[in-house]
């Protein structure tokens, strides 16, 4: 007989003494020794003195069932049908801790090898039930009892599992994360993006960089659960922290399919897209340029429909571009010429918010972003101003000119369904910070 398998001397019935060892890297190895025979008289006699130093204390009967079951799986591990049905009456005969610590290991083993989930929980509860592992050994039972529990759909028990685990000190294989995926098995996103939220937080707090795929999976679940604030959120640092022309095309496809804006919030969308080089489809310039409104933002519309053109996204032989073109140069000659007049008229006094607030649009668009920040700063000292809609463009103004601690506090102040967008252009804001002024449009380029 191979000298990892246990000897059993049936004449003396108590003449091994058994040993279980488990590898959890592989979850499937029993090694089983037998013991000399000095050593086992030597528990004979001296009982009392062994049980002060804990050795193990097998009854007969769990000797004598465990020995033959030992050796069959040694020699034939996935020989389910022989192993099975002696199961039981081993699990009957372990009376003593250390009797259901060895049957437990050796459960379990049985059930990973013929893939008997109910049996491998029943072994992982034997072995914890015992007392006997070691704290180490413990907090690596918790863990393979909450892999158990989840793929039984038990998430309750395995997040009860996996703490233990964790409590206990075992960190391999992030049970942490594997407590907020059970979050989103049992349907409760907003518990499981706690999770990931104080992940990434704590990071930040340690100076540790975040790692993308816990960035990426926050947002998928958030997505997949349609809570928009929280997809707003993680993709903020996405951009904030991986940021890429594919970050910011995604943070702002986001907003555009969530946010159910109207023209002027999706107008200042389309205006981050392209200053971060997300302007990725035909689509994006169409949307953009119907936001603009080429009666209401001509210079914009036109430079728009220009770049679409260059990008090869547009073709200046389509119907629609080529009537969008023709109809922006003919009113940015009009916008220029009654540019003085509508100055005049948004500096009277008591003139409207939203005559003022038009000057600066029409300002911004022009790309004259200091004068478009004076009426913007104006429109805010007017009864009945939309106010997030112009601190929204009193940020981008001065982004704009390179103000990029002055856009930040603007963007901040910002409430509302706009609140959103201008947390993007706070984040890309910063991203200016270590960079180049932000690039836009000069009166020139017109």
């Amino acid at each position: 007989m191979k000298s990892n398998t246990i000897r059993l001397n049936r004449r003396k019935r108590s003449g091994s003494h058994i040993v279980m060892a488990l590898a959890l890297a592989t979850g499937l190895a029993v090694a089983a020794t037998g013991f000399a025979e000095p050593a086992y008289a030597a528990q004979k006699k001296n009982k009392k003195d062994d049980k002060k130093a804990d050795a193990p204390e097998y009854s007969d009967e769990f000797r004598e069932l465990y020995a033959p079951i030992a050796k069959s799986y040694n020699e034939a591990p996935d020989n389910r049908a022989a192993l099975a049905p002696q199961i039981p009456a081993l699990v009957a005969a372990s009376t003593t801790p250390d009797d259901k610590k060895a049957a437990g290991s050796l459960v379990y083993n049985i059930g990973v090898i013929s893939g008997d989930e109910a049996m491998q929980k029943q072994g992982l509860t034997m072995e914890l039930e015992s007392g006997k592992a070691t704290s180490e050994r413990t907090a690596q039972l918790n863990f393979l009892a909450g892999q158990n529990a989840y793929r039984a759909k038990d998430f309750a028990g395995a997040r009860t599992y996996y703490q233990r685990a964790l409590d206990g000190g075992y960190t391999e294989n992030d049970p942490e994360m594997l407590i907020a995926e059970s979050y989103v098995g049992s349907q409760e996103f907003p518990k499981a993006l706690e999770f990931y939220r104080k992940r990434i937080n704590d990071r930040i707090a340690a100076g540790q960089t975040l790692d993308r795929e816990t960035i990426l999976r926050a947002r998928t679940i958030a997505m997949q659960a349609d809570l928009v604030d929280d997809a707003t959120e993680f993709t903020e640092y996405m951009v904030r922290y991986y940021p890429s022309t594919e970050a910011w095309g995604d943070a702002i496809a986001i907003q555009r399919n969530y946010g159910n804006y109207d023209k002027p919030e999706l107008l200042d969308l389309m205006r981050l897209a392209a200053r971060t080089d997300s302007l990725r489809t035909e689509r994006d310039y169409i949307d953009y340029i119907v936001a603009a409104d080429t009666l209401r933002q001509a210079s914009e519309v036109n430079r728009v429909a220009k770049q679409g053109v260059a990008a090869g996204l547009l073709r200046n032989d389509d119907t629609l571009v080529m009537d969008v073109l023709a109809e922006s140069d003919r009113r940015m000659k009009i916008d220029k010429s009654e540019l003085a007049g509508l100055e005049a008229d948004a500096r009277k006094a008591g003139s409207k918010a939203t005559l003022v607030t038009s000057a600066g649009d029409v300002l911004l668009g022009m790309g004259r972003p200091a004068k478009a920040e004076e009426y913007y700063r104006l429109a805010l000292t007017r009864p009945g101003v939309d106010t997030p809609r112009v601190l929204t463009r009193l940020g981008i103004a001065q982004l704009d000119q390179g103000d990029v601690s002055g856009a930040n506090e603007t963007f901040a102040k910002v409430e509302g369904a706009r609140k959103a967008i201008a947390r993007l252009w706070g984040a890309y804001a910063a991203q200016e910070a270590g960079g180049t002024p932000a690039a836009a449009a000069t009166e020139d380029a017109l």
